[in-house]
């Protein structure tokens, strides 16, 4: 965002609160320059009236169990993640981000985003949180379009600041996730899965965007290399490190 943007983003906020203007920067900056966020978190900041919700003392408590500073950062995060029952590596503990609106692995997540996600969830015990996410967990086993919407999600979130690509180590965990035990609406084939990271791990490879959303639609299309060397179309419109794969089995299989 250029400084003009973030100047003119401080000049709306000065115009609807009493804020000074280093408060209002710090609100926007810790709120990632969302104007609606930092003026709830504002609002809620400074003890109700205007915009704020009236969360239940429980829910603040929660939040502040975590937070320093008006937000929870990446070890508050992990604490809270742990005091769920979850584990970084869990597919819950991505439902829960997304949920959260968490948009890199290391970004703060404010107040607001906190207080006002879970207030409407009706939502202020940990055990309640619990519940919801696992409720989450469990929709991605019936309900294809959250689990493509939570896989589509998940490819920003495992970026590097800054990234465009994901390492194909990550990629690999994160499809491990997804896919390796069958158990969600969207399913991979195994040998399809094990040959995909087989093929990835002997080259120089990265993962794109477009690979990473096409790549479940692939493997569901052509599920064994039968299908693949018989049907596979190198002028369709597929990403070239797939048209890459394709050249490999059919090596592989020339063998």
């Amino acid at each position: 965002m250029s400084n003009a943007r973030q100047r003119e983003l401080i000049r709306e906020f000065l115009a609807v609160t009493s804020a000074t203007s280093a408060a209002a920067e710090t609100y926007l900056e810790r709120n990632h320059w969302s104007l609606d966020h930092a003026l709830d978190d504002f609002y809620t900041q400074s003890g109700g009236g205007g915009r704020a919700e009236q969360y239940s003392a429980e829910l603040v408590a929660t939040f502040e169990r975590y937070a320093a500073g008006g937000a929870m950062d990446t070890e508050a995060l992990v604490r809270y993640v742990g005091d769920l029952g979850f584990q970084l590596e869990d597919v819950a503990t991505l439902c829960l981000a997304r949920l959260l609106k968490v948009e890199e692995l290391t970004a703060d997540i404010s107040r607001f985003q906190f207080l006002s996600t879970w207030h409407g969830l009706g939502c202020s015990s940990l055990p309640d949180m619990r519940a919801a996410v696992d409720a989450l967990e469990l929709r991605l086993r019936t309900d294809a379009a959250y689990f493509r919407a939570l896989y589509a999600y998940t490819f920003g979130l495992g970026l590097d600041a800054g990234g465009r690509r994901l390492s194909v180590e990550t990629a690999i965990a994160y499809w491990s996730l997804f896919f390796l035990d069958h158990t969600y609406a969207v399913t991979v084939p195994a040998p399809r899965l094990r040959s995909w990271f087989e093929f990835l791990r002997a080259g120089d490879h990265s993962v794109s965007r477009d690979t990473w959303d096409m790549f479940p639609r692939f493997a569901q299309r052509f599920p064994d290399d039968t299908e693949l060397l018989e049907h596979y179309n190198e002028l369709a419109s597929w990403p070239l490190v797939i048209d890459e794969y394709y050249e490999w089995v059919k090596g592989r299989n020339q063998l």
